[in-house]
Formats: structure tokens, C-alpha cells, sequence
């Protein structure tokens, strides 16, 4: 399921009063992923602090501007927190990225 589709689902079940653990699992489980990502990368060069970083796609899939539930809204942020200066890039997503 994707992430959006996971977090219609949790929501609907908590509205009905049927609580679906498994699902709230899934989206904790897909937002461990995004944050997990960002350590690796600053794992991965030592730190990041000073450093500039390329993002190559910044929306939640390509060839769109849809920015709801992306993955860079939690990357980015974490890497800018580690002291990474972001250059970023998106065939479809700019105008919508630079609104988030």
C-alpha cells in the first residue's frame, strides 16, 4: 500500500471505531524508513555539517507535483538540522516544493 493509501485507511478505521493495529504499524514503519534514510546519508559522508547536498526529486513520485506524504519533506529538513546546506532538484515539483 502506499503511504497515503495507509493513512486514508488508518484514519477510516479509527473514525468507525475498528482499530486496525497492523495498519498503524505500516505507517509507523513507513515513517521510521524516511528518517532511517537521513541518518544513513549523513552516516554515509561522515556528517554532513557544511557540506552541500544534491536532492534529485523532491515530489512523492515523478512526473508530478505532488508533495503530500514525500518522503524529502522529512529528509531534507533532517539533513538541513545535521547543518547540510540542500541543492535541490525536480522536473515537475519546484514551483509546489518551494511551498512546503
Amino acid at each position: 500500500m502506499l503511504p497515503k493509501d495507509t493513512l486514508a485507511l488508518l484514519k477510516t478505521s479509527q473514525e468507525s471505531g475498528a482499530p486496525a493495529r497492523i495498519v498503524g504499524t505500516v505507517v509507523d514503519v513507513n515513517d521510521d524508513r524516511k528518517n532511517r534514510m537521513a541518518e544513513k546519508i549523513v552516516d554515509a559522508f561522515g556528517g554532513v555539517n557544511g557540506k552541500t547536498v544534491a536532492v534529485l526529486g523532491l515530489t512523492f513520485k515523478p512526473n508530478t507535483d505532488d508533495m503530500r506524504d514525500a518522503p524529502s519533506l522529512v529528509i531534507v529538513p533532517a539533513l538541513q538540522k545535521a547543518g547540510a546546506r540542500i541543492r535541490a532538484y525536480d522536473p515537475e515539483g519546484m514551483a509546489e516544493a518551494k511551498n512546503c
